[in-house]
């Protein structure tokens, strides 16, 4: 799940927004001041017995290094799957009705385990999530908006998708936004089923991020 992913590729539009004059600056994720997370949503003519859940990134680092042509530049973006936290309270309020249901604490273990195990993101064999890219510059940015070429390897597979983000500068730091949706199949994932199906996990899953680095 990545997602995610898409966040330390958008830190490459500072590349196309600094100074042709600037020399190459290196910046560093600031997780604490950083939010990436995605949600999960319940179908099937029985999904009044699932839940929608949240899913957010925690412990992650990332860095940029920009360089001049901005193609130049390295991103990186290492989120640890064993990290991910399921249905933060802080963020199931902020979605409103459709998350305000209360979930049990073994339904949250549950979903977790799921997510970690075998079946979807292979966390004991794979338990770094990592994302890498660059800007696509072949068109001037308008007003801070951008799209990011994005490579992700998520349990032992490796894709490539093209996506978009907000980049605000500020004196010592940058702080990249956005969101998007990729569909489990996009992902390589299996979302969960059971009951012949009648009770799943929606094939959409809606990322979003607010990402902030800091100057080294």
């Amino acid at each position: 799940m990545h997602s995610l992913a898409t966040i330390l590729l958008t830190l490459s539009a500072l590349a196309t927004l600094v100074p042709a004059a600037a020399s190459a600056a290196s910046y560093r994720v600031d997780a604490a001041a950083s939010d990436i997370h995605w949600r999960v949503y319940r179908s099937g003519a029985l999904a009044n017995l699932g839940h929608n859940h949240v899913i957010s990134a925690t412990q992650f680092q990332g860095s940029v290094e920009l360089a001049k042509p901005p193609q130049k530049s390295r991103f990186l973006l290492e989120i640890p799957a064993a990290a991910l936290r399921v249905d933060d309270p802080r963020l199931r309020h902020h979605y409103g009705r459709e998350f305000a249901e209360s979930i049990p604490a073994d339904a949250v273990s549950a979903t977790r385990a799921n997510m970690l195990g075998p079946k979807l993101l292979n966390a004991g064999n794979f338990p770094i999530i990592r994302l890498r890219g660059e800007a696509l510059v072949d068109n001037p940015p308008k007003k801070g908006n951008l799209t990011f070429a994005t490579t992700m390897d998520i349990a032992g597979r490796r894709l490539r998708i093209l996506l978009p983000a907000r980049i605000v500068i500020a004196e010592d730091s940058i702080r990249a936004t956005g969101q998007f949706t990729l569909s489990h199949q996009q992902l390589g994932l299996q979302p969960f089923s059971a009951a012949l199906g009648t009770l799943k996990v929606s094939p959409q899953i809606d990322f979003s991020f607010s990402i902030v680095a800091r100057r080294r």
